[in-house]
């Protein structure tokens, strides 16, 4: 996921935009919003993974998270009393920018879906939208039917992106060669002026020597001038030829612009016709879209158009693929770990879900996290005395498939991680949320194909800096760095942590003094309880751009100087 858009949601009265970067901090003053986007993630989650994408349901795997109860308390409540009640969100996933907003349903207890637009990145579009009581129009651009999404790292040019890419070359062409023209006439007047002043001084009077030199070198600046005259018709020539490229150029793009709005598939389907267990938007497609298909290019009435297919199993086939597609771009994956993530218990309860690492554990038993060398040693890594010192490798022992315990290995022994302290038990849980992450993704893309490469888990860590003093909070900036650089997990992090968050900034710094212009791997938004979340601005030498809210990190300076 790169970005997020919600509008009409908890506190965001209008909306806020917030670009996701591999690494992104919320950070602010309380009650601000940052949990806002928190409970969005959590709650969209269960919209994406649920059976029915036509009600948001509050009620999902994720309420014990969110713990939003109904449509009506998730409207901001200043609208709701307007009786504006729809909520919007809008993300960027897997090649696609999809809006999806609510309107309220029955008992405002869910959401109706009102309207679905998923935009692929070259332009070809998916709509859905509710026309009367259980009944939508779908509208598919033949595009999505007709050229599939590249499943492999490298990127597909639409043809429009061909043109424009041809027509930036000519344009560079040809600013060069009116930048080669303005410098030649620049050094014509200089030459030109030399040959006056040769031409005006009287040399009669010198030794025969000197008044052929002056003569020579009189007929040299000439012969330049005459030189460049002809490269500058020549260039002229040169880019007139440009232009008339790039005038047929933008007649391509003008036609191009109209040929891709020239077929959408648009039948619309009721939901009556749907099981509530089977209104995936996947199953929608494979069901509603190969019917009408071949019935506008099979049936009594056929029509002439530019179907390439008129056989019903390529059709059907079209639309599994899509439907694949669609389904992988809506979906994702979140980790939510609060800040109640551990406790000093010696063993775990799986089905307590009041404490993150019931759950961890009980994930690692059935994953068997343990058997993976990749995963195993990036956690000893940073348990070690060198990162963490949490011990230097580590065994969960599960009991009936029920209970666990968590023991590390130490100067030569097992012992309970409660005996090591509550902030390493704290790290521990961010460990096992890394490592079950990359193990899932390792075994999905096994499993499901290349496909599913983008679909990694977004981690959601609430002060991750919980339990652990200064030294060891900067540290988590570069763990979270290297779980991102080795295996793709992205983090949205919530924080009031100056030491993760300045960290961050020396690294910024140190990865653009190696090489200029390199991607900033992080982002920091400040929200301010008083208007929106702003972003910070990482600059290539590590600074903000922007300042942080005053009362923030600016505190400890100012007690100090207080005891000064």
């Amino acid at each position: 996921m790169e970005r997020i858009k919600l509008s009409n949601f908890r506190k965001i009265e209008d909306n806020w935009s917030l670009d996701l970067a591999p690494i992104t901090f919320f950070t602010g003053t309380n009650n601000s919003g940052k949990s806002t986007v928190i409970k969005s993630l959590l709650l969209l989650e269960d919209y994406v993974k649920s059976n029915d994408h036509f009600e948001l349901n509050f009620h999902g795997n994720n309420f014990y998270k969110h713990k939003i109860e109904s449509f009506k308390s998730a409207v901001n409540r200043v609208n709701y009393k307007e009786l504006n009640k729809d909520i919007s969100f809008e993300y960027q996933n897997n090649g696609y920018k999809i809006t999806l907003i609510f309107q309220t349903g029955h008992h405002h207890q869910n959401g109706v879906l009102k309207n679905l637009r998923m935009v692929r990145s070259d332009k070809a579009t998916i709509e859905m939208n509710l026309e009367s009581l259980n009944t939508y129009q779908l509208k598919v651009d033949s595009l999505l039917m007709n050229k599939s999404k590249k499943t492999d790292n490298l990127k597909e040019l639409t043809q429009e992106e061909i043109l424009i890419n041809n027509k930036n070359e000519i344009q560079n062409l040809i600013n060069d060669g009116q930048s080669r023209i303005k410098y030649i006439e620049s050094e014509l007047i200089e030459i030109s002026s030399a040959i006056k002043e040769s031409q005006s001084k009287d040399v009669s009077s010198l030794p025969e020597f000197y008044q052929n030199d002056y003569q020579n070198k009189t007929e040299e600046l000439k012969k330049i001038v005459s030189e460049s005259n002809k490269g500058i018709i020549s260039l002229n020539q040169m880019i007139l030829e440009y232009e008339k490229k790039n005038n047929k150029i933008d007649k391509l793009l003008k036609k191009q612009t109209v040929d891709n709005k020239i077929l959408f598939y648009s039948p619309r389907f009721s939901l009556d016709d749907f099981s509530i267990s089977n209104r995936r938007i996947d199953k929608i497609i494979r069901t509603v879209l190969p019917k009408y298909l071949v019935d506008n290019n099979l049936g009594s009435k056929r029509k002439k158009n530019d179907f390439k297919n008129s056989d019903e199993s390529l059709e059907l086939d079209k639309a599994n693929k899509l439907g694949d597609e669609l389904l992988l771009a809506l979906s994702f994956n979140v980790k939510h770990l609060s800040p109640n993530r551990s406790s000093q218990n010696k063993i775990f309860i799986h089905e307590n879900k009041d404490v993150d690492i019931n759950s961890l554990v009980q994930n690692h038993f059935e994953k068997q996290l343990h058997s993976d060398l990749t995963v195993l040693e990036f956690m000893k890594k940073w348990m070690s005395k060198d990162y963490f010192d949490i011990g230097d490798d580590y065994r969960i022992t599960t009991y009936e498939s029920t209970v666990s315990k968590i023991e590390v290995f130490e100067d030569e022994s097992w012992i309970n991680l409660s005996d090591k302290g509550f902030g390493a038990g704290q790290v521990f849980s961010i460990l096992l949320a890394i490592a079950s992450s990359i193990l899932e993704n390792q075994r999905k893309v096994a499993e499901k194909g290349a496909l599913f490469q983008e679909d990694l888990s977004v981690i959601l860590i609430e002060e991750p800096e919980a339990n652990l003093h200064p030294g060891l909070q900067s540290k988590l900036a570069e763990l979270f760095l290297e779980a991102n650089l080795k295996f793709g997990v992205r983090f949205i992090l919530e924080t009031h942590s100056e030491y993760m968050i300045r960290m961050s900034q020396i690294i910024v710094k140190q990865i653009n003094e190696k090489e200029e212009n390199t991607k900033t791997p992080f982002e920091a938004y400040y929200f301010d309880k008083q208007d929106k979340p702003y972003s910070m601005i990482y600059r290539k030498d590590g600074k903000f751009t922007n300042e942080f809210g005053s009362g923030f990190f600016d505190v400890s300076s100012n007690l100090a100087f207080d005891i000064l």
